[in-house]
């Protein structure tokens, strides 16, 4: 009992990744019953609710995922991450619409280098929130390649004699 009581990391850490391990596996149901005890022992933590938020989006409730997610967002500042578990939820729900607004201000707060970076980071890292790389690479590359052709629309083309 005294090494418990010793113990630097509190019990809801402990409960939060036994949740995030259980997302990572693929059983959000099952996370979901350590995350909620995570969150009545810590509330208002922005790792609990990004986790909440995915477990939510992989059963399927993705309203109450984009709650928590915009929750963690707001939280965590300038950091990409819920960023990417929102537009991985709104990919989940088919809102594209929504998914636009988060490409757009993606490429607003970050530049296209930590965009990538961050991207390779969450393919390649287990340790991140399981967002599917793969289905928003190709959206973000789309976007990408829209602005880029828009890039000189207003430029008016000289002609040198």
């Amino acid at each position: 009992m005294a090494s418990l009581m010793a113990r630097e990391d509190p019990i809801w850490n402990d409960l939060n990744l036994m949740g995030f391990i259980l997302l990572r596996k693929n059983q959000p149901e099952d996370s979901l019953r350590y995350l909620r005890q995570a969150d009545r022992l810590s509330s208002f933590n922005p790792k609990i609710y990004m986790n909440i938020g995915m477990a939510l989006s992989m059963e399927g409730y993705y309203e109450k995922a984009d709650w928590f997610l915009i929750q963690a967002a707001r939280m965590m500042g300038d950091d990409i991450e819920p960023l990417f578990c929102l537009m991985d939820n709104h990919f989940r729900s088919g809102d594209m619409n929504r998914l636009r607004t988060d490409m757009i201000y993606l490429f607003n707060q970050f530049s296209i280098g930590f965009v990538q970076e961050s991207l390779l980071q969450f393919s390649v890292n287990k340790l991140r929130e399981p967002v599917s790389v793969e289905n928003l690479k190709p959206l973000i590359m789309e976007n990408l390649n829209s602005r880029a052709s828009t890039l000189f629309d207003n430029i008016p083309d000289r002609h040198l004699p």
